[in-house]
């Protein structure tokens, strides 16, 4: 999976319940590490994740959005 394969396949913004809106965030893009958040305005952040490739970012921060219930299996 590319980064832009994993950027449309994930939401770009979620509205988690206690702490609002947040907007995706790449923290980490480099060769052996890729990285993201989901950044609120006040510069908390939300279902941060790291992995070695982006199918890995990917698979930890869906089951993150699923479980929280910010996202639905079918959307994703």
């Amino acid at each position: 999976m590319t980064k832009s394969d994993f950027l449309h396949r994930v939401p770009g913004i979620i509205e988690h319940h206690s702490q609002g809106f947040a907007k995706i965030e790449i923290t980490a893009n480099s060769k052996e590490n890729k990285g993201v958040c989901y950044r609120h305005q006040d510069n908390t952040s939300s279902g941060g994740t790291y992995g070695r490739n982006w199918l890995e970012v990917y698979e930890k921060l869906t089951k993150y959005l699923i479980k929280e219930g910010l996202t639905n299996e079918s959307s994703l």
